[in-house]
């Protein structure tokens, strides 16, 4: 486990975050290839991500709303989210260690704060066509 934490406020479902969040606070289920909250850390410094903010939630409820969000984020990457979550599952906790399919979706989910407007088949197509146009170009 990395020894990095996020309050709050800084999460921004950034990639890192992503691979943090579903390491430390997510488990998965592997019949419906979603992230649940299954248990709350035991460790006062994992609650980290609850103590940051002005709003009084209960710190339950902030990963509950996290966990919901990446699913529904996961859900529209299909397969290739499936794949991350594998990868996630069998020990990559760095970007570098993911496969390529599980790459491609982490980078869709890890829009920021809002969600991605295009389908994943429209962004991943856009987002080869660059590739390889901008490697033409060099």
């Amino acid at each position: 486990m990395r020894e990095v934490w996020y309050t709050q406020r800084e999460f921004y479902f950034k990639r890192d975050q992503i691979l943090w969040f579903i390491e430390n606070f997510a488990q998965i289920n592997k019949e419906e290839w979603k992230l649940v909250v299954d248990t709350w850390p035991s460790d006062p410094d994992k609650t980290a991500l609850l103590t940051g903010g002005i709003q009084s939630r209960n710190p339950l409820e902030v990963v509950i709303c996290i966990v919901a969000e990446l699913n529904l984020r996961l859900e529209r990457t299909g397969k290739d989210g499936q794949q991350l979550l594998a990868d996630i599952k069998s020990g990559a906790t760095i970007y570098e260690d993911l496969t390529s399919r599980s790459m491609a979706a982490i980078d869709y989910i890890s829009s920021g704060e809002k969600r991605r407007k295009v389908t994943y088949k429209v962004w991943l197509a856009q987002r080869n066509y660059y590739k390889k146009y901008s490697k033409k170009r060099a």
